[in-house]
């Protein structure tokens, strides 16, 4: 029980999972279209692996950062992004 009180949604993290989904395909699901992004044109998805790999290790995100922001981003701005992949659903 004592754990549980001094784990921190925040503080306790140790990194972040992101995850973009897209439709690719003429005339995407309606029921589908608050939770992907539609693109309609043909996608080169070996191109966009390739390009996916370039994202992956260390980089300064200090563009990203709000100006005003005293917190850990402007402080220590270089993030690492350990993998990244493209999946086909």
């Amino acid at each position: 029980n004592n754990e549980l009180k001094r784990w921190h949604a925040i503080y306790s993290s140790q990194g972040k999972v992101y995850s973009y989904r897209l439709y690719l395909g003429p005339v995407m699901d309606p029921l589908q279209r608050l939770s992907r992004f539609h693109e309609h044109r043909p996608v080169d998805l070996t191109r966009l692996r390739q390009a996916a790999r370039e994202l992956e290790g260390r980089h300064n995100f200090a563009s990203f950062a709000n100006r005003n922001d005293k917190g850990a981003a402007k402080k220590q701005p270089w993030r690492t992004i350990h993998k990244v992949d493209v999946v086909a659903e």
